[in-house]
């Protein structure tokens, strides 16, 4: 059946119905780091809470760079230190890896991909007497119980000194295709040189073919639902090493102090430690204020453990608790512990560092009498939320994007309609048959502590059908406008 574009008329267009994911931009949030501390070890580069992380094959160096910027944001470097120099930063899963992925890290920090489905990868690099071909990105898709699928596959490479040069890759994923790694190489050994990458530029975005079977143009506005991530990391120390017990006479509390940056507290993660006889109690962790230093005051929030959950905790495994609490940056606060137990024969253990390595960790009675700080540190991640700041939506010569109206971004739950008035937005216009649309979403780079100019998106559910309302002008013409509905979701870091 067909409907022919006249005055006052409507049509409902109906396309295949698959659900889709498109991933935002990659870049992570490095410019709150100190900068120029070299990585020369596989691992974190300078805190676990930037989420970019090391594999040197050899002789190879990587830092958040303070020097080389793009458009005054921090930028990514990596050096090779002599001729036999060469490797990569990933954002945790290394995508050259030559065997298959640990389940729950894939989960934690892979990317989240649909099966069968086109994508595009691409950053902004910089060059300084790099070996042939040396420089370009990678991506591995990977299913959901870890297993590699398909090649590893690269984008164009670089050589030499160059100025900012995007490096792009387009592929689609296999049918078994759940999550994706991705990675930044200088990965040919040759030369002394570096490579660093513009964060700030990188987008991981899904290419999606959208038909408009009208003869005339259509007006793409995308609709849109943000939701907030609650799992991202201020604080931390991960040093471990020992133990320190819970639940004796002299220990019925332990706690921990930290100075957030954030001030949407969501909550810790921390490890606990084996038993020592039969414990029986209890375990809460809470907030608390900090008074001379020291806790001070009742709990802020809290959450309690009953022994049966306590003891199905994994011993020297990540927990993360959650205890939402707007706290105020830069003022000290308490991570306590607490037991409902004191038994000099039967109690627990949390983990901590061997060596003080951080703010004052303390232990205290039942009172709770605090001592002395213990010359040691707990070991734990503080963790806050992040909102929705920015929809970006483009073709190849368009593109449209809107920004929250508040610099702590759309609140979760809020719909994003980029046909309201008020977000003043030109809409897309799609040609008549095959348009390929980019959906990707990079929040504004002056947002405050509480959004992430790098916060990912996930888009789901979109163009099952929509409605084209047509209506003739005055030379007979006719304007379709569209009206996709999409959810914004975040990258897990």
């Amino acid at each position: 059946m067909s409907t022919r574009a006249t005055a006052s008329t409507n049509k409902t267009i109906t396309t295949a119905g698959n659900l889709f994911s498109v991933k935002g931009g990659v870049l992570r949030v490095i410019d709150s780091a100190t900068g120029d501390i070299a990585r020369t070890t596989n691992g974190a580069i300078e805190n676990e809470m930037y989420g970019v992380y090391t594999v040197f094959i050899a002789s190879t160096s990587a830092m958040i760079d303070n020097s080389v910027t793009y458009l005054g944001h921090k930028t990514l470097k990596i050096s090779t230190l002599d001729t036999s120099g060469r490797g990569r930063i990933t954002f945790g899963l290394d995508p050259s890896s030559s065997v298959d992925y640990n389940v729950s890290t894939v989960k934690k920090v892979g990317i989240p991909v649909k099966p069968s489905t086109t994508y595009k990868f691409s950053c902004l690099a910089k060059t300084n007497n790099a070996y042939t071909n040396s420089v370009y990105l990678s991506t591995r898709q990977i299913s959901d119980t870890g297993v590699r699928v398909a090649s590893e596959a690269i984008s164009n490479r670089i050589s030499g000194t160059n100025d900012w040069t995007l490096l792009t890759i387009t592929f689609t994923t296999e049918a078994t295709a759940s999550y994706m790694a991705l990675g930044f190489y200088d990965n040919v050994a040759g030369n002394i040189g570096s490579a660093n990458f513009a964060l700030m530029s990188a987008t991981f975005e899904e290419v999606l073919t959208i038909n408009n079977p009208s003869v005339t143009p259509a007006l793409l506005y995308p609709k849109a639902t943000a939701v907030t991530s609650n799992d991202n990391i201020d604080q931390s120390q991960v040093v471990a090493g020992n133990t320190k017990r819970l639940g004796e006479l002299g220990d019925v509390y332990q706690a921990q102090q930290f100075t957030p940056t954030k001030k949407n507290f969501t909550g810790v993660t921390f490890q606990r430690g084996t038993d020592t006889g039969t414990f029986t109690g209890n375990v809460t962790v809470s907030l608390r204020a900090d008074s001379g230093g020291s806790p001070t005051g009742g709990d802020l929030v809290s959450l309690t453990y009953t022994n049966a959950q306590w003891g199905a905790l994994t011993a020297t495994t990540d927990v993360s608790v959650s205890l939402p609490y707007t706290v105020t940056p830069a003022t000290p606060y308490w991570i306590v512990f607490k037991s409902s137990t004191a038994d000099n024969s039967n109690y627990t253990r949390l983990v901590v560092s061997s060596t003080d390595v951080g703010s004052p960790f303390k232990q205290g009675d039942g009172t709770p009498t605090w001592g002395a700080d213990q010359s040691v540190a707990l070991y734990f991640k503080t963790l806050y939320s992040k909102n929705t700041t920015n929809l970006t939506i483009s073709t190849a010569t368009q593109s449209l994007s809107v920004t929250s109206p508040t610099t702590d971004g759309w609140a979760n739950g809020t719909v994003i309609d980029t046909a309201d008035p008020s977000y003043g937005v030109t809409p897309l216009t799609l040609a008549s048959g095959a348009n390929t649309v980019n959906f990707s979403s990079n929040g504004p780079a002056t947002a405050d502590g509480e959004v992430d100019p790098s916060l990912q998106a996930t888009f789901q559910n979109v163009l099952t059908q929509y409605t084209s309302k047509t209506r003739a002008t005055a030379v007979g013409r006719a304007t379709a406008v569209n009206r996709t509905d999409l959810i914004i979701s975040r990258l897990s870091t």
